[in-house]
């Protein structure tokens, strides 16, 4: 048996992931590849040679429900998750996998991750607040306040600087490597989470379990920057803000509010993608 199953989650995305699996293919992996219902083609054959598990959906059920069908087949000690549209170069599962098994109280542990140029990309967050509604990565208000304290506390952009491995709230989903144990103690990604913060919401289980999450910024993955998602922003938006509110319902006691101020963000977001041609790729 493997120890390291690995999980990626394609939806057209298939250059990124071919890409990715010529690389993963060369290590001692379990590779499963969860295909959700993609337009495009993909060269079974290719699978079938290099003994990857490929899984496809006949309709897009989102994110968090393609993981869970990856985790029903995943046999190793340690589990990660995968964007299709990430670069991998060295030992970098294997140096967080090394560190992972080692600390007994680590329930999960995700790299930092750089754009193309090898510019700081968000890669952990705080366990958002209502404030925070306002002042994501993407958020007008953050991109006139740049240098707002909402905006750093819930983008954690004082801790990329470190070297040491350090404990957040939450791990961005591009990549993250979490014990077996931990998940089955944790319960699967909730499925109602369609394609964002499902990642918030696992890590926010890990910690009412007693483990820890922790961002290793010494180790680097580049992300190309969500493509996928690229092909309609406006859609994927949508989608982010159903996700953040029923987060806020599932945790938040202020839950009378929500729908006002979500209206309100939402409008805020859609005034900047549509009068100001923000279509600038972020990860968010």
């Amino acid at each position: 048996m493997k120890t390291i199953s690995l999980i990626l989650v394609n939806y057209n995305t298939t250059k990124y992931l071919l890409r990715l699996l010529s690389f993963l293919i060369k290590k001692d992996y379990e590779l499963i590849v969860i295909d959700n219902n993609s337009d495009e083609k993909l060269p079974i054959e290719y699978f079938k040679k290099n003994h990857i598990l490929l899984i496809r959906l006949k309709k897009n059920y989102g994110y968090a429900k393609a993981i869970n069908y990856g985790l029903k087949y995943a046999q190793g000690n340690l589990i990660g998750i995968l964007n299709p549209d990430i670069a991998l170069r060295d030992n970098e599962i294997e140096e967080l996998a090394y560190h992972l098994e080692k600390n007994p109280d680590w329930g999960c542990i995700a790299p930092l991750f750089v754009n193309e140029k090898g510019e700081i990309l968000p890669s952990a967050r705080t366990f958002p607040k209502i404030s925070h509604i306002f002042f994501g990565a993407r958020s007008l208000l953050t991109k006139i306040f740049k240098n707002n304290p909402y905006s750093a506390q819930f983008l954690n952009w004082d801790k990329y600087e470190k070297k040491e491995p350090i404990t957040v709230d939450a791990v961005i989903g591009t990549l993250i490597l979490f014990k077996k144990a931990v998940l089955q103690t944790c319960g699967n990604f909730d499925e109602n989470f369609f394609l964002f913060a499902e990642d918030l919401d696992i890590c926010k289980r890990i910690w009412e379990k007693n483990w820890k999450v922790i961002l290793f910024p010494k180790i680097k993955v580049t992300h190309y920057l969500g493509k996928a998602r690229i092909k309609n922003l406006i859609k994927a938006e949508k989608e982010r803000f159903k996700s953040f509110y029923y987060f806020f319902k599932k945790y938040s006691q202020f839950n009378f509010f929500l729908p006002f101020l979500f209206s309100f963000g939402a409008a805020l977001l859609y005034f900047q993608l549509i009068f100001l041609n923000d279509t600038k790729e972020k990860i968010f």
